[in-house]
């Protein structure tokens, strides 16, 4: 889908959040209101391409979702053996349980999964998924001081070859809204801001929609993220109708079966702790399965 100028967001949601930690070694008191820095929309270059997957829900889908058909892609004759696929998220895209000790994203997080896929589907092509997802970070602010996902971008640019043709996979992450109490507009404009950075070292680019937290989790942050996902789309950044493959039949929770199995170490039980906030291995596995078509034909069209 061709990509249009973004606009400014006139949507406003505020409410006050208690954050769940999610960095490495974050506190687990509760975090209060973050304060909202002031950020001026920026409109990403014309040339950059911001498109989206369609999501898929295995349940009757609610009007905003839309069903994807499979796209027949093959390897035939492509000309070129590797290609790269950058993923910029955060702790809902790193892993699927939290690993006490781990020292970066684990083997079942849906990107190390789209990789698995991409290997079955273009044999012939080496398809390098490079996670680069940071726990706790927003758009331009980190939980407790981690990176954000501004500053690993900025990494990412500095040390990336150009030799290889790349996509960059831009998920954005329910932190940020939580970081600026649920300030729409302001997590809108931030991100805005990391498209535009990203648009000067990227040339192709997929935009996800922000996952929803499972039912029960926190209507207002729900609505919250509806309404960063309804603003995607109006100013043309993701699809029109397109919802995350996690979406229950309301259109605005996940689906508890996609939550429900999130397993955290540092609490040392003998069974699953769902949080509602991050996918379990079913929802990382529904992440990555949704995303198979649409890379296949990314890695195609940027190896012709």
């Amino acid at each position: 889908m061709g990509h249009r100028r973004r606009r400014g967001v006139g949507a406003l949601i505020a409410a006050t959040l208690v954050v769940a930690a999610c960095a490495d070694e974050a506190p687990t008191e509760s975090l209060g209101a973050a304060t909202t820095p002031t950020t001026s929309a920026t409109s990403v270059p014309a040339t950059t391409i911001i498109t989206t997957t369609t999501s898929t829900n295995t349940e009757t889908t609610s009007s905003t979702t839309s069903s994807t058909t499979s796209v027949p892609v093959t390897s035939t004759n492509a000309p070129c053996s590797r290609y790269r696929v950058v993923v910029l998220g955060n702790s809902t895209d790193y892993w699927p349980d939290y690993v006490v000790g781990a020292e970066g994203p684990t083997a079942d997080a849906w990107p190390a999964l789209l990789e698995e896929s991409m290997t079955e589907r273009l044999p012939d092509i080496h398809v390098e998924v490079n996670n680069a997802s940071v726990l706790g970070a927003g758009f331009d602010l980190g939980l407790y001081g981690v990176v954000s996902m501004q500053q690993r971008l900025a990494e990412l640019s500095a040390s990336l070859s150009t030799d290889v043709p790349t996509l960059l996979i831009v998920a954005p992450s329910v932190v940020d809204l939580q970081l600026r109490s649920l300030d729409v507009a302001a997590s809108s404009a931030a991100f805005d801001a990391l498209l535009a950075d990203a648009a000067a070292s990227f040339e192709d680019i997929l935009v996800l929609p922000m996952n929803p937290v499972a039912s029960g989790f926190s209507r207002a942050v729900s609505e919250a993220i509806a309404a960063f996902n309804t603003a995607l789309v109006a100013e043309g950044i993701v699809g029109p109708g397109v919802g995350s493959v996690l979406l229950s039949d309301d259109g605005i929770t996940g689906r508890v079966e996609f939550y429900d199995d999130f397993d955290d170490e540092r609490r040392d039980t003998p069974g699953p702790d769902p949080d509602g906030l991050h996918p379990d291995t079913d929802g990382h596995a529904a992440l990555a399965a949704s995303l198979v078509d649409p890379v296949a034909a990314r890695v195609l069209a940027g190896c012709g």
